[in-house]
């Protein structure tokens, strides 16, 4: 079958309308006349196309069957599964993203403007990671808080503030090997002191 070329012009006529010796002798020179077959082989030969089976309702791209989408080797859909090769980013501001970092896919991450924000290895760890204060929120639930199941462990003891007024935010809590400290209030510190039994 024929390729359509891209520059060629179309007009429509119902199948009983002769086009046959219709207009001047220079248009009839030029007419060519094609069928749906060679839209469709167009189509093909073009590097698109729609295939596959599909059921009222789904799209299939390339090869795809009834329940799979397929772009290109960068992107599918295939049952519940979005299939993707390393990162999905903000068209805004690429180093905004998620996705595998790690070509094996054993190291997933949230980047938010090139730092790494949460972070899960197939170790069974998940970090929370910031340069400054990580903050675990029920907003919009007042009374609930943050449950712990399980041992929760330090990588390392604090550092003890050094009088009752040192610089401190609410809440915050350091652990040493004699104390505990509390902060109660901006800069306002106690301690309760550890013993072993």
């Amino acid at each position: 079958m024929a390729i359509i070329p891209s520059e060629q012009k179309f007009h429509t006529l119902d199948k009983d309308t002769p086009t046959k010796d219709r207009g001047s002798k220079q248009a009839q020179a030029l007419r060519k006349i094609y069928t749906m077959a060679d839209i469709v082989e167009t189509a093909g030969g073009g590097g698109g196309g729609i295939g596959g089976s599909i059921t009222a309702g789904q799209i299939a791209f390339g090869a795809a069957t009834s329940d799979e989408i397929t772009g290109d080797d960068n992107f599918k859909i295939t049952g519940d599964d979005l299939l993707i090769p390393s990162v999905i980013a903000h068209t805004g501001d690429t180093s905004t993203k998620f996705g595998f970092l790690n070509p094996s896919g054993a190291d997933f991450q949230v980047l938010i403007q090139g730092q790494t924000v949460l972070r899960g290895t197939n170790t069974g760890s998940v970090q929370l990671q910031n340069s400054g204060f990580i903050c675990l929120e029920t907003l919009g639930f007042p009374g609930l808080g943050v449950k712990v199941t399980g041992q929760m462990n330090l990588a390392s003891l604090n550092t003890a503030p050094s009088a009752s007024d040192s610089t401190g935010t609410l809440g915050e809590i350091r652990w040493t090997s004699d104390y505990v400290y509390l902060c109660t209030a901006a800069n306002t510190w106690v301690r309760a002191a550890l013993a072993t039994w």
